[in-house]
């Protein structure tokens, strides 16, 4: 029950937060195709992911919850509504600063 060292955290950089936010979105990717569906991401995605607010102070735990609303949350109303259902492919892409979830219409 004592402190016997003191650890210094140094706050992510650039690249740590993009990795982190590529890591994050794969997790989701993984989890969309054991539901049968395909989600690529545009890297403004994943740069919009990883600049999200908070991080400097609670390190990358915002990264995910960033996923979960901006991505996530989107994705589950348009597989309930019917606009998204098992199979598709989706695009993940920015527009005008918002997410964007477009299926991908086969050739």
């Amino acid at each position: 029950n004592r402190i016997d060292d003191i650890i210094v955290f140094t706050p992510f950089e650039k690249e740590d937060l993009l990795r982190i936010s590529r890591r994050e979105l794969e997790k989701l990717g993984k989890r969309a195709e054991r539901l049968g569906m395909e989600l690529k991401f545009s890297e403004d995605v994943v740069e919009a992911v990883a600049m999200t607010k908070g991080t400097e102070r609670y390190g990358a735990r915002p990264i995910k919850r960033r996923v979960t609303e901006l991505i996530e949350n989107e994705l589950a109303l348009m597989l309930v509504n019917g606009t998204m259902s098992v199979g598709d492919k989706i695009k993940v892409e920015m527009d005008n600063g918002k997410v964007k979830l477009t299926k991908c219409v086969a050739v």
